[in-house]
């Protein structure tokens, strides 16, 4: 599992995306509207599977495709330090 690094900051953007900012490198991220649910699930601790669950309930997805979402979602933001692996 993974989680939402201390120093994140994040504030709402319109349409009901998600803007995060992590300082230390001054990187930053929009969210759209599938991503802010992969990163919701992220923040409530939630497993890949149950995140991918929650999108294919939502949106008309394939499991497929929702499950490529989280996993590049997921790689990049632990790339740019948005999140890290919780022990």
């Amino acid at each position: 599992m993974y989680k939402v690094k201390s120093q994140i900051l994040q504030t709402p953007v319109a349409d009901d995306n998600i803007l995060l900012l992590e300082p230390e490198q001054g990187y930053y991220f929009e969210l759209n509207e599938i991503s802010v649910l992969i990163f919701q699930g992220i923040q409530a601790q939630l497993n890949k599977s149950k995140i991918i669950e929650n999108i294919t309930k939502n949106y008309d997805v394939s499991h497929k495709e929702a499950e490529k979402d989280v996993v590049d979602l997921i790689e990049k933001l632990l790339i740019h330090s948005i999140i890290e692996i919780d022990d």
